[in-house]
């Protein structure tokens, strides 16, 4: 099982077209990221190289994890799948134009290799603490729903199966 995740993460982060981000959305200001951490940074290791924008290889990676596109109707003419392996729900900020584009970005490429999108909630800093690591024991949520004993939610409980952030996107 844990190959299997770490295929379909890889899956994910290879049909990030990075170069398209740094250029198309950065305006050619950025480089294509590959890894977390800044290159001004300590831990910033300049031999991992980004990993490079595929649909074919972020398709073969979901076939290792075991999942079959002999399993779905075929794409449409943009190449999306219309049924699923499996589908997440997105969580990304708002604040900031760049990282507004990279998330819908990816949130519009996922049904390409077979990954629905549940739903993409682009929302501020003030909803998202609450739904992942600013979670305290007890919370009122943004409903007004107070939630004891809080731990990092799902999707369906407020929280997320996806989370989008980014590092100096401005």
């Amino acid at each position: 099982l844990r190959t299997a995740t770490a295929n379909v993460r890889k899956a994910i982060s290879t049909i990030i077209d990075r170069d398209f981000a740094a250029n198309d959305i950065l305006g050619g200001l950025g480089a294509a990221a590959a890894t977390i951490v800044p290159s001004v940074a300590i831990g910033w290791d300049n031999t991992i190289a980004p990993r490079d924008y595929s649909i074919d290889a972020a398709k073969a990676l979901m076939e290792l994890a075991g999942y079959d596109y002999d399993d779905l109707a075929a794409p449409d003419a943009d190449g999306k799948y219309t049924d699923f392996h499996f589908s997440i729900d997105v969580l990304s900020p708002n604040t900031n134009p760049a990282r507004n584009d990279w998330a819908a970005l990816v949130v519009e490429t996922l049904p390409k290799i077979g990954i629905g999108v549940g739903e993409h909630d682009s929302t501020g800093w003030a909803e998202i603490g609450p739904r992942t690591w600013g979670y305290e024991a007890n919370v009122t949520l943004a409903n007004g729903t107070t939630v004891v004993n809080y731990n990092p939610p799902s999707y369906d409980d407020e929280g997320f199966d996806v989370l989008f952030v980014g590092y100096g996107w401005d």
